[in-house]
């Protein structure tokens, strides 16, 4: 029995997973090729797959992080309807440009949205005011202007009425 024991577990190391070694990092030369002439990692276009793998990684989180601003800019109705960017926009165009996906980067991102958002909603209120004391000035000057014609009004009713001298006259 002990005999058989023995014979199952070496075939079942036999059949056990083999040993897979860490990638190593493209500007540091691979430690296992100084001892495996024939290792996995040994062949012609490794550390160009795994530049062009972490290049393509690099992208596709540039891209996702780029849709994202786009929405969130949308969102906050910095892109007009034709998808031009407003000025306010600029600013974040420039930090996505050089976004490089990690949550500092983001968190200022997003920091920056909400002080553009505050920065509109402070235009928005200050035309919001313009526009009411124009309405307020506007209507001073119509009753500046019609108090000013009643005074003339009254003023002219207030003459005699020079018209029967003129007909006595001649």
């Amino acid at each position: 029995m002990n005999c058989c024991s023995d014979h199952i577990n070496a075939r079942h190391a036999a059949k056990s997973y083999p040993i897979r070694l860490p990638l190593p990092h493209p500007s540091r030369p691979s430690p296992y090729r100084q001892h495996h002439s024939l290792s996995v990692m040994e062949g012609p276009n490794f550390e160009d797959e795994h530049r062009r793998e972490i290049e393509r990684r690099a992208r596709d989180r540039r891209a996702r992080a780029w849709d994202l601003l786009v929405e969130h800019l949308r969102w906050r109705n910095l892109l007009n309807a034709h998808g031009h960017r407003t000025s306010q926009a600029d600013i974040l165009i420039l930090a996505a440009d050089t976004m490089s996906g990690d949550m500092r980067t983001i968190e200022s991102l997003r920091a920056q949205l909400m002080e553009c958002h505050n920065e509109v909603h402070r235009l928005n209120n200050m035309v919001m005011e313009i526009e009411q004391r124009t309405v307020a000035n506007r209507r001073a000057q119509r009753a500046q202007a019609q108090a000013l014609v009643s005074m003339q009004t009254n003023r002219i009713l207030s003459l005699p009425d020079v018209s029967k001298y003129y007909q006595q006259s001649f």
